[in-house]
């Protein structure tokens, strides 16, 4: 009885560091780079209420034999929309990001023409 809790245990840790790993993977590198705070907090937030729920749902699985699936089936339902929409804010950081290289790219170049335009009277 023992050995197969710790079987148990013991895969679902496994599968809890595997999809983990997967997890991590998928954010982009844009979440470090984002200028604008709140955006970043809400990736934060995000990824931690969806860590939180996850482990909630493996405490809940590793200690409880006899639970409701109505429980299971709430939290799995909590677990796919955090995650999903963890899913959604990924490209919504990714074109926030270009948007702002894109905005930062126009006004060097005004920047560029007002100079250039004050050289030129300079030199008249």
């Amino acid at each position: 009885m023992n050995n197969s809790n710790n079987e148990k245990s013991g895969g679902l840790i496994k599968i809890f560091t595997d999809v983990l790993i997967q997890f991590l993977e998928l954010i982009p590198k844009a979440v470090t780079d984002i200028e604008h705070q709140w955006l970043r907090f809400l990736a934060i937030l995000m990824g931690l209420s969806f860590l939180a729920l996850f482990s909630f749902f493996i405490v809940l699985y590793l200690s409880c034999d006899n639970i409701n699936s109505y429980v299971w089936l709430t939290t799995l339902f909590f677990c796919a929309v955090l995650f999903l929409d963890i899913l959604f804010l990924i490209p919504v950081m990714m074109l926030h990001r270009e948007e702002c290289r894109y905005i930062r790219q126009k006004q060097d170049a005004l920047t560029e023409a007002v100079r250039d335009g004050a050289d030129k009277k300079r030199q008249l």
